[in-house]
C-alpha cells in the first residue's frame, strides 16, 4: 500500500538515502523531493511507491541495528 505524503513531509527512498522533503506534487502523481548534497540542494520527482516516511525509515534503521547487536 503506497503511503499518502503532503508538501512538507520528510521522506527517504525506501532502498535508502539521504532524508528529502516533498517539496511539491508533479503532474502524473509523482512527488518532487529536495535534499542537501553538502552544500548543493537537489531536487528530483520519485514515485510516491518509492518512497517512506522518515518516521518509518528511522525505526527501521534502530531495527537493523538492534538486531547486528
Amino acid at each position: 500500500m503506497t503511503e499518502a505524503f503532503a508538501v512538507g513531509d520528510t521522506v527517504r527512498l525506501r532502498s535508502g538515502g539521504p532524508l528529502m522533503t516533498v517539496n511539491e506534487k508533479a503532474q502524473g502523481g509523482g512527488l518532487v523531493c529536495v535534499w542537501f548534497a553538502g552544500s548543493d540542494v537537489k531536487h528530483h520527482s520519485f514515485r510516491p511507491e518509492a518512497l517512506e516516511s522518515a518516521q518509518r525509515a528511522a525505526v527501521a534503521d534502530e531495527d537493523a541495528i538492534t538486531a547486528d547487536e
